[in-house]
């Protein structure tokens, strides 16, 4: 996603963006930070699909590194806590340039995907997702953390997101709103091995915490990145509860199957 040079005049509207779409972050230090309830969880989660032992871990200092390249396809096997598996396939398709920030749609399959943010110096932060099959547009004010820049191991970012759940076909609509207390970790690198191959990964944890319209959310998310590859393995549960009487509970896994086609 290389910058291009563009007309004079966007200076202004870049700087805007950033003053208005820049996340408000506090850093904390917790070393050390991937514990035995996250091996835990790993292992439960994956069944044995991902397979991985700690190697020396650096800073986040080239986030759009670990992120697949553009309209790259990578198939993954999806991993329920219980049903059948299956397979889906992920795509980046660029959105938008202006000097020093990308953004772009991540496809996670045929009717769901997220809307991220690459900024200089910033790193990427996921700005909302749309979910065509509900027929709604999550937005995040500031958008969510997922890679950012210089991110040591060891290290959480905590911060506060406004959420708005707006419908597609009346984007003036908003179905629900509310806010998400969040915290990602860097948990370290790891050698990671999935039914693909072997590579060097960055594992990540991200915990959203909050209410959204009437429903109380809990979600724990654990994001494997693998240099010039992208996501390698993902890892979420969720909880919905609502006015005491209603509770959901799901969980899935995903690892690489298959990279842009290969067989």
């Amino acid at each position: 996603m290389d910058m291009r040079n563009r007309p004079e005049g966007y200076a202004l509207a870049v700087l805007m963006a950033l003053l208005v779409s820049a996340p408000v972050l506090a850093v904390e230090n917790a070393l050390p930070v991937f514990s035995s309830e996250d091996r835990r969880i790993l292992e439960q989660g994956f069944h044995g699909a991902f397979r991985y032992h700690p190697i020396a871990a650096e800073a986040l200092e080239d986030p759009r590194a670990l992120l697949a390249p553009d309209e790259a396809a990578n198939v993954y096997r999806v991993l329920p806590e219980s049903g059948p598996e299956s397979e889906e396939t992920h795509r980046f398709t660029a959105v938008s340039e202006v000097p020093g920030i990308s953004r772009f749609e991540y496809h996670l399959n045929a009717t769901e995907s997220q809307l991220l943010r690459l900024s200089d110096g910033q790193g990427v932060f996921i700005e909302g997702a749309i979910d065509r099959k509900e027929g709604v547009r999550t937005e995040f004010q500031p958008a969510k953390p997922l890679l950012p820049k210089g991110l040591l191991p060891g290290q959480s970012v905590t911060g506060v997101s406004k959420v708005r759940v707006l419908d597609l076909a009346h984007p003036e609509k908003v179905r629900h709103s509310g806010e998400l207390n969040l915290t990602l970790t860097h948990l370290g690198s790891f050698h990671g091995i999935v039914p693909f191959g072997e590579y060097d990964t960055v594992l990540l944890r991200l915990e959203s915490r909050g209410k959204i319209g009437p429903a109380d959310i809990v979600h724990q998310q654990y994001y494997c990145f693998a240099e010039d590859t992208g996501l390698l393995a993902f890892l979420e549960s969720r909880r919905i509860s609502a006015f005491g009487i209603y509770e959901k509970r799901e969980q899935q896994a995903l690892v690489l199957i298959r990279e842009d086609g290969a067989q």
